[in-house]
């Protein structure tokens, strides 16, 4: 992402078939002008096959100013 300010929040969620499977959040420490972050769930058995879709979220003061959405179909 870009444009990144200290205090920023960056919300990662995935759904899939059966509901939420994954969500994170996280705050930026100081401003950047690029950013990357990751985040991620051990899976313990293959995923479910269905629908899924992946989400970022960059909210400022708890304001949404950006959002990134993903569809994945798992077979």
């Amino acid at each position: 992402a870009f444009g990144g300010r200290a205090g920023d929040v960056v919300e990662l969620v995935i759904d899939g078939p059966s509901g939420r499977f994954f969500e994170n959040s996280q705050t930026l420490d100081r401003d950047q002008a690029q950013f990357y972050r990751a985040s991620g769930k051990r899976l313990r058995a293959p995923l479910s096959p269905g629908a899924y879709e992946g989400t970022v979220i960059l909210r400022r003061d708890g304001t949404e100013i950006s959002r990134r959405t993903v569809p994945l179909r798992v077979e």
